[in-house]
């Protein structure tokens, strides 16, 4: 990860998950933790590559992230988005733990 030297900058990720079966949320817990990183959570503007086809984290970064722009570059996905500050940020992160453990319709 790149950071920009100063707060309100761009941060610069590149997401990587290994090969092989991956758990389904492990991709978008991986955006989570990038995300919720101090350098990242200082930045007003967030450009990331992943590998094209990576659904998961893209939809992840959809949802933490506002304006988002994506385009292909080779055999990756490159997105350019503005991340929300301060308690914005926290409360998207609140919500998406909300949604990871609310159980299914009808369940305990």
């Amino acid at each position: 990860m790149i950071s920009s030297e100063e707060p309100g900058g761009t941060a610069r990720v590149s997401l990587r998950a290994e090969a092989g079966h991956i758990t389904p949320g492990r991709r978008a817990s991986l955006v989570d933790a990038v995300l919720d990183l101090p350098q990242v959570r200082e930045s007003a503007r967030l450009e990331a590559a992943f590998p094209l086809g990576d659904g998961e984290s893209l939809q992840r970064l959809r949802q933490r992230c506002q304006d988002v722009t994506t385009r292909q570059a080779g055999s990756s996905a490159l997105l350019d988005a503005s991340l929300p500050s301060g308690d914005a940020a926290g409360y998207a992160c609140l919500l998406t733990t909300l949604r990871l453990v609310r159980p299914a319709a009808g369940g305990a």
